[in-house]
């Protein structure tokens, strides 16, 4: 029911890609490759650009119990 209610008063925005419908994680990286690609022609002239990427595969492999 949740769901239904925060699809119909549309209280995530669209970068919100995380279980949605139509957004899968696929969409997620091709957003991001747009974005960067736009930044490379935009600031072409300014320098180098730089990027960090983080691999959180195993962020949520463990549970954490409280005591």
């Amino acid at each position: 029911r949740l769901k239904a209610i925060v699809e119909a008063k549309k209280l995530l925005n669209d970068e919100q890609f995380g279980f949605r419908a139509k957004h899968s994680c696929v969409h997620q990286a091709h957003r991001l490759t747009e974005h960067i690609l736009a930044g490379f022609n935009r600031y072409r002239h300014m320098g180098p650009t730089g990027a960090v990427f983080l691999d959180i595969a195993k962020a949520f492999d463990r549970v954490w119990h409280a005591g």
